[in-house]
């Protein structure tokens, strides 16, 4: 419970020097997070893998040797993705492309009719376009933020569902051994349990991001999906449970 408390902070505060705000329209590169995603999968479903199999076969030490080899490149594999992604965009800055190019002058186009229009408008007209446009595109601090109900809302949301999901994780190895499973069948379902909801979350995530470029769904529609699909997997195991003690005291 104190490495959950303290180290997300941490990491977050020493690699907060890296973090760097870029136009989406210009360094968006969906290939590049895509690979970043693969290479994010491919790890974990190469862990389950070797978990799954180390229960059923008997590995050998060599054999744990070249497991553990291959989880190595696999982790280090992103540094050739951020390597490849460092020269393509070198290569993009030395010469635009035809596109960017075109991009420019559609810029250039639609500013001049937005100066054209604005001229024409009246000033009443005007000065209300752009209380809208700054009330949309205010940056709140966190006092700020603190007093709009969207916050508290959001709050609540992750609240009930990432509480729920963070006990049921920090609870998985005395359930384990509630249930008579042995140390090491124990730490198994730890470690599947840990490898299953990375994959759900990061599953919801990527869902919700495709979903949101694509067709323009807002992530709060998917968090309120997600909410849904966990009461219902509670009502459903609290109706087995209750099921199981009745049969038990039959």
């Amino acid at each position: 419970i104190l490495m959950l408390a303290i180290l997300p902070t941490a990491i977050a505060l020493l690699l907060m020097y890296f973090v760097d705000v870029h136009s989406a329209h210009q360094r968006y590169n969906k290939k590049f997070l895509d690979a970043f995603s693969l290479m994010a999968v491919t790890v974990a479903g190469f862990l389950m893998v070797v978990i799954i199999c180390d229960q059923v076969f008997v590995i050998s030490s060599a054999g744990q040797s070249v497991c553990f080899a291959i989880l190595l490149l696999l982790i280090m594999s992103p540094v050739a993705i951020v390597v490849w992604a460092q020269r393509s965009e070198s290569k993009q800055r030395e010469e635009p492309t035809s596109e960017e190019q075109t991009g420019l002058l559609l810029h250039e186009e639609t500013a001049q009719q937005d100066s054209e229009n604005a001229s024409s408008s009246t000033p009443l007209a005007g000065s209300n376009s752009q209380d809208m446009l700054s009330e949309k595109a205010e940056n709140l601090n966190v006092v700020q933020a603190m007093c709009k109900l969207d916050f508290w809302l959001l709050f609540l949301a992750m609240a009930c569902g990432m509480g729920s999901g963070l006990a049921t994780v920090n609870n998985i190895s005395q359930i384990g051994g509630s249930l008579g499973y042995t140390s090491r069948e124990t730490s198994t379902l730890v470690s599947l349990w840990s490898i299953w909801n990375f994959s759900g979350r990061f599953g919801a995530g990527y869902v919700s991001d495709h979903f949101l470029r694509s067709r323009g769904v807002s992530r709060p529609f998917f968090i309120a999906a997600t909410l849904l699909g966990m009461c219902l997997r509670l009502w459903v195991c609290c109706c087995f449970c209750i099921v199981y003690q009745n049969k038990e005291v039959l």
